[in-house]
């Protein structure tokens, strides 16, 4: 059986994301201060179902008043109520991220060129270093980002289609709606549709 050589090449720029979105995964970054806001928040919802973050015994402060939402927090809770609370399993929460971002850049650029185009966008996005650096940190960007390349395909789907055009209309309206309500700076996106 002959592998074909972007089948190689993709293996190898996936794995090689793989290891460095989880090399150090503790250590590099530092943890930021956002970072530790919004860990405290998924863990007060994964220990006391409080959406929000705890300034003392008896004030809460309602998750509105910060720049992230629901689509980020309560999947970080869910992974503290699986694995347990710890920076560990937060940011390996955003290796999957990272590497889902990956995986939905290279089926957007397939979908609009051809496989090596997307094999050379994928080159370029797996050795892009503030994709690692930033992305590992437990902010709601790089998921932001995935659910925007989510919409772009189900968007371009829903356009050339026309079998199960309002499936993937629908579909693009959540992964919007979605990213818009991960981070408020993908507002932008509303105008653009």
């Amino acid at each position: 059986m002959k592998v074909h050589r972007n089948t190689i090449i993709i293996a190898i720029l996936f794995l090689g994301a793989i290891f460095v979105s989880t090399f150090k995964l503790i250590e590099s970054p530092s943890v930021w201060y956002d970072e530790g806001i919004y860990v405290q928040m998924a863990k007060n919802l994964a220990d006391e179902g409080l959406v929000g973050m705890r300034l003392s015994p008896t004030e809460v402060v309602h998750i509105s008043k910060f720049t992230v939402g629901y689509p980020f927090i309560y999947p970080l809770a869910g992974v503290f109520k699986i694995f347990g609370f710890s920076i560990f399993s937060a940011r390996l929460l955003m290796a999957f991220y990272i590497l889902s971002f990956l995986m939905a850049g290279y089926f957007i650029v397939k979908k609009l060129f051809d496989q090596n185009t997307a094999v050379l966008s994928l080159a370029l996005l797996a050795t892009f270093p503030p994709l690692y650096g930033n992305g590992k940190s437990v902010l709601g960007e790089t998921l932001g980002l995935f659910l925007v390349l989510i919409f772009l395909l189900f968007f371009y789907i829903a356009r050339t289609r026309i079998e199960s055009r309002t499936l993937y209309v629908i579909l693009a309206g959540l992964s919007v709606g979605f990213a818009v309500a991960t981070k408020p700076f993908f507002l932008i996106l509303i105008p653009a549709c």
